[in-house]
């Protein structure tokens, strides 16, 4: 059987339909699909979830999508699953996932795109763990535990950067379906500051580029590498949305 743990945050009473789009091709490709999300009342959607064959469990928001999917992980046994998927809600999904998964066979622990910033790592918005990397991930979320510093960063060493390192250490293959190291600013944020360019690459882009929203550091990070944030983003889905 096949898995995926999505994590969602929100401070409104609904589900998005952008996340409801995603979850619904997740469910296409995975047996089981769990949506993590934070504590609110969500009125009879978690009945239209249970209706898509989504489960819906709500937690304390604590320890970003790492947390989200720590809990996850707790809930289920993990020994069962061929492949697990952790995912969340920071992207907008257009186009189908079909291709990225049947490239994801090929490695143990696997995602979207890599990165060079601060050490080498798969992306997290987007994971792939095949059978032979489950129990080794589940291990190590185990000993690292949630963290509850709520600073970013530290999510972001531990887990994101961590993990991935922890998997090469391990000797398990570990890649990506997109290669930073293929474009220009190949030792930033690929994933944000080649937001144009990937739209014809991946089938999903960061919400924060079509809505606009940044966190300030983050926009002069952006505007610093000569960021486009004029480019119309929703025009550009649109004509190459397939879902």
């Amino acid at each position: 059987m096949n898995l995926c743990i999505f994590s969602h945050y929100s401070d409104t009473p609904h589900i998005p339909y952008y996340v409801i789009t995603y979850l619904k091709e997740l469910k296409r490709h995975n047996d089981e699909v769990l949506l993590m999300t934070n504590q609110r009342d969500i009125g009879n959607e978690t009945g239209y979830m249970d209706s898509l064959g989504i489960r819906v469990t709500m937690v304390e928001n604590e320890g970003f999508d790492f947390g989200m999917w720590s809990k996850g992980l707790a809930l289920v046994d993990t020994t069962q699953y061929k492949r697990i998927t952790l995912a969340n809600d920071s992207c907008i999904l257009f186009k189908e996932l079909d291709d990225i998964y049947a490239k994801s066979e090929r490695f143990a622990y696997y995602g979207a795109i890599n990165s060079n910033e601060i050490n080498y790592h798969i992306q997290s918005f987007f994971l792939v763990i095949n059978k032979r990397a489950i129990s080794t991930v589940k291990e190590y979320f185990d000993s690292r535990g949630i963290i509850k510093s709520g600073v970013v960063q530290d999510v972001i060493h531990v887990y994101e950067v961590g993990l991935s390192q922890h998997m090469i250490q391990k000797g398990l293959g570990v890649g990506s379906y997109v290669n930073c190291n293929d474009y220009r600013f190949r030792d930033a944020n690929v994933m944000l500051l080649h937001s144009r360019d990937l739209l014809d690459k991946l089938p999903f882009v960061k919400t924060k580029v079509t809505e606009g929203k940044y966190r300030p550091e983050e926009k002069s990070y952006m505007e610093h590498f000569g960021f486009d944030f004029d480019f119309d983003y929703h025009q550009a889905i649109n004509q190459r949305r397939s879902i």
